[in-house]
């Protein structure tokens, strides 16, 4: 498994990520993912953004406006939108303590 490195928070629940932005752990669905076939690419600011804000930058403070989160799943690229409880908060660094919940 990928190691891990953010926290994306959304306005439900929480996405762990690896470096890359590969899902490790969605909260709000209590699903576990090796990191590898689903990652997230960024968050854009609003719907109609033509930028994608990295990972890094959202985490180091970059302001993502209204969340709209991309993602890569199995090849294909989505824009999150609905339901809108999907959309990031903010996106943090994960803390050397933080463990993701045993399955």
């Amino acid at each position: 498994m990928s190691k891990l490195k953010y926290i994306l928070h959304t306005h439900r629940g929480y996405f762990a990520l690896a470096a890359d932005g590969g899902i490790l752990y969605d909260s709000d669905r209590n699903y576990y993912s090796d990191g590898i076939g689903w990652k997230i690419l960024g968050i854009a600011t609003r719907h109609n953004s033509s930028y994608i804000i990295p990972l890094e930058e959202a985490a180091n403070g970059a302001n993502i406006g209204q969340g709209w989160i991309h993602d890569l799943d199995h090849g294909t690229h989505r824009m999150w939108g609905s339901p809108s409880y999907r959309r990031a908060v903010k996106v943090v660094i994960a803390s050397p303590d933080y463990r993701i919940p045993e399955a």
